[in-house]
């Protein structure tokens, strides 16, 4: 059984039937499994005859999506949105402004300059002249670089590349086994050896179309502006690296609106480019440490280190604590959260969580929604 969840705002339409804020479907693509210790709480709340739902009945009904549907802030479709907003607002003030009041610039050039601002390129042929336009241009960069170039331009990328990522993977994977068996037929590595070419050809898959992309657009503006391959190159190496040197830049209009696009575009992908290869090898140096660290010895220094109730012995829990800190996957500040969520959870105090301690949650609370879910879990 699966199940999927959506709030009503008008009492009218849930017509006094609990399921109107929880409906379960057994085919729905984007459900869930339900946990089978929750399905007689959940029968025994859809039983029931209440107009509006209780908030005992939503922090009951919580536990089935909760934990399952946790997204972080840049995930979220509103965050996207408000980023969106954002660039949108930030454009028009860039192109209201040079365009209008200061250098009477074309709205092509002002978007350009204010798309060369945030990405930090600044290529130098586009300049404000007078102290008032510094002063706004000096504002507009700080706010632009702190709020898009780390934050906003970073969130919208990740979503972007997220997408993009999962359009691959297949073709990816099946690259990366065409390799591994060539390699491993032809020179018998190791176990560790074919795990870090397995790295290093699903990098390649993901890079390689980035590298074409990026350098496909810069030969485009460069066919534009007459400039050979290798000034092209050059080109969209300086933009996508944000270095902006100044002595290569687009000189028509037509040219600067398409850098409108491919700028950003350009830094944005590269940066993902230079993140995929770091991380690939610091992901395998940290393997490497990790295996080092495990394969090592067990001292009695180690197990004084685990016993954090000093009670001479060492406990599954206190080692998985000692192993999961020490290399560095959590902290003590972590399992600590971890453990008084646990407590908060465990009404019984039984150190189990179960449906008793769901129940156990409504005894201050609504004595009919009490009373149904006992009778739903006989």
């Amino acid at each position: 059984m699966k199940f999927d969840t959506y709030a009503s705002t008008h009492s009218n339409e849930s017509d006094g039937n609990p399921t109107a804020y929880l409906s379960l479907t057994s085919e729905h693509s984007e459900g869930r499994e339900i946990s089978p210790f929750l399905d007689p709480i959940i029968d025994a709340a859809d039983n029931m005859n209440v107009k509006n739902p209780s908030p005992i009945y939503r922090r009951v009904t919580d536990f089935k999506t909760g934990f399952d549907n946790f997204i972080s802030f840049s995930e979220k479709r509103g965050t996207l949105y408000f980023c969106i907003f954002l660039f949108t607002i930030y454009f028009a003030v860039g192109a209201a402004v040079y365009s209008l009041l200061f250098e009477k610039w074309t709205i092509i050039d002002s978007l350009y300059f204010t798309v060369v601002t945030f990405t930090t390129c600044g290529f130098g042929d586009l300049v404000p002249e007078t102290e008032n336009e510094m002063i706004f241009t000096g504002i507009f960069v700080l706010f632009g670089v702190l709020v898009f170039a780390t934050v906003a331009f970073g969130i919208v990328f990740e979503r972007v590349f997220e997408k993009y990522e999962n359009a691959i993977r297949q073709a990816q994977n099946k690259t990366s086994r065409h390799f591994l068996r060539r390699f491993h037929s032809s020179s018998g590595e190791s176990l560790e050896e074919e795990r870090l070419t397995s790295k290093l050809c699903s990098t390649f898959c993901e890079v390689l179309p980035l590298i074409v992309m990026v350098i496909g657009g810069a030969m485009g503006i460069g066919y534009i502006e007459d400039w050979e391959i290798v000034r092209s190159i050059y080109f969209a190496i300086v933009v996508g690296s944000s270095v902006g040197y100044g002595d290569v830049f687009p000189n028509k209009e037509s040219t600067r609106l398409a850098c409108v696009f491919y700028v950003p575009f350009a830094v944005g992908v590269t940066a993902e480019i230079f993140g995929k290869i770091t991380s690939c090898y610091l992901s395998h140096k940290r393997e490497q440490n990790e295996k080092d660290f495990l394969d090592r010895r067990l001292t009695m220094a180690d197990i004084e280190r685990m016993d954090r109730d000093k009670n001479g012995e060492v406990s599954k829990e206190e080692f998985l604590r000692f192993f999961l800190v020490t290399m560095g996957k959590c902290t003590h500040e972590d399992l600590d959260k971890l453990e008084d969520l646990f407590q908060k959870l465990d009404s019984c105090r039984d150190g189990k969580l179960s449906c008793n301690d769901l129940v156990e949650m409504t005894s201050d609370g609504d004595e009919e929604l009490r009373a149904s879910l006992l009778q739903g879990l006989q």
